[in-house]
């Protein structure tokens, strides 16, 4: 059995309200597998939750703390393994309205991991997203938006 290597991170169920529909947004990932998430990544070392929270906005979405109407860190956390990195995530779940003004800006990214975002409604976000434990955090963090 191979031993996987923990890492601690931070997942976001990002949000904005336009008039009275709800979007929900999901970047379509092309670094180390194809697919739609939300905003996710790793904490840096004495890196605190919150941190993590505000540098992953800015970096995967080009997006600061001054265009978040509110943010809520959850009690709960999306657990998975990454048997291709051999990583055991754990990450610290966040739900943050956007201003509907917001612009998310793909290219801030440096890693390059993803190639496009949509805003869709709850429905869809289900249909699109793969994997399970995205899936019940998802459920999870409808309650506090």
């Amino acid at each position: 059995m191979v031993k996987l290597k923990a890492r601690k991170g931070i997942c976001a169920v990002v949000f904005r309200k336009r008039g009275k529909k709800t979007e929900f947004l999901l970047l379509h990932r092309v670094l180390h597998w194809k697919g739609w998430e939300f905003p996710k990544g790793g904490r840096k070392e004495n890196e605190t939750c919150e941190q993590a929270f505000f540098r992953e906005l800015k970096e995967e979405l080009g997006v600061s703390k001054k265009q978040l109407l509110k943010f809520k860190k959850l009690a709960f956390f999306q657990e998975f393994e990454d048997f291709v990195r051999l990583r055991h995530h754990k990450n610290r779940a966040f739900v943050a309205e956007l201003s509907p003004k917001a612009k998310i800006l793909l290219s801030k990214n440096p890693d390059a991991e993803h190639s496009s975002f949509r805003w869709v409604s709850k429905e869809k976000f289900l249909r699109m997203i793969d994997f399970q434990d995205s899936k019940l955090v998802f459920r999870k963090a409808l309650r506090f938006y």
